[in-house]
């Protein structure tokens, strides 16, 4: 196993176990996102992820430059915290930093190593896709899985201009958390809705372009869910099909 999964502790992160601490651009990426969560002048939109990040509750690892290309450690970082979340109280996600060369690249490229990151951890998954998720991104009950839980993703860059919720200044960042871990407050009923209605209000504030048409709510006919984990700079409509290519049996193991 070649997992990273690291910690928040004070300021700083240090790997969970109490290991060396990781690099120092991986420092500086979280210190540019706490300082993001916490900022009180320019409240973050998601307020969970500001109430995570003040418990402690959120998990870090990170893949340099060179790594991106094989991201075992990725993976493997994966399961580590899979095993973790039973034993944190509260909401917690899985934050990863990619590679403190890639600051500087156009969208597209950041969405590209996006996509290519989720298809390793499908390509490598230890365990076959859920009979009861559909394989299909175009079908409106479809969501990423991995080791048998599913997943939600979001990608950040430093290359949004407009959608500031989805920046990140320390280069390619992805947030996954489990669907588990959103119970309660997506979905419809009375909580998820004004949760909902919250984040969306805030968005509109946060952001210089409007909440982008993409976020849907899970199941409905009209949603596709891998649109969310990417989104445009703009509101204009995603075309295309979904980057990703999902068998029902693990590939690789």
């Amino acid at each position: 196993m070649m997992e990273r999964l690291l910690e928040k502790r004070d300021t700083r992160l240090a790997a969970a176990g109490g290991a060396d601490e990781p690099p120092e651009w991986v420092q500086e990426a979280y210190r540019g996102l706490r300082e993001m969560l916490l900022d009180p002048r320019d409240p973050f939109p998601c307020y969970f992820g500001t109430i995570a990040e003040r418990l402690g509750t959120l998990r870090y690892t990170y893949l340099e430059e060179e790594e991106v290309g094989d991201p075992i450690g990725f993976r493997d970082s994966m399961l580590a915290f899979l095993k973790e979340i039973p034993s944190v109280s509260g909401r917690s996600a899985l934050i990863v930093f990619v590679g403190e060369k890639t600051h500087g690249n156009a969208l597209d490229t950041y969405e590209t190593i996006f996509w290519n990151l989720m298809q390793y951890l499908h390509d490598h998954d230890p365990q076959p896709w859920p009979a009861h998720i559909p394989t299909d991104p175009d079908d409106p009950g479809w969501e990423f899985c991995f080791a048998g839980v599913t997943w939600f993703f979001t990608g950040h860059a430093p290359a949004y201009q407009r959608r500031k919720s989805r920046s990140a200044d320390g280069g390619l960042m992805l947030i996954i958390q489990t669907r588990d871990n959103l119970q309660g407050i997506v979905g419809t009923g009375l909580v998820p809705e004004s949760v909902r209605r919250r984040i969306r209000t805030s968005v509109n504030t946060y952001d210089t372009i409007p909440v982008s048409p993409e976020l849907q709510i899970y199941g409905e006919p009209a949603t596709r869910e891998w649109k969310q984990y990417w989104l445009l700079d703009s509101n204009n409509s995603r075309d295309g099909t979904c980057p990703l290519i999902i068998t029902r049996c693990t590939r690789e193991g």
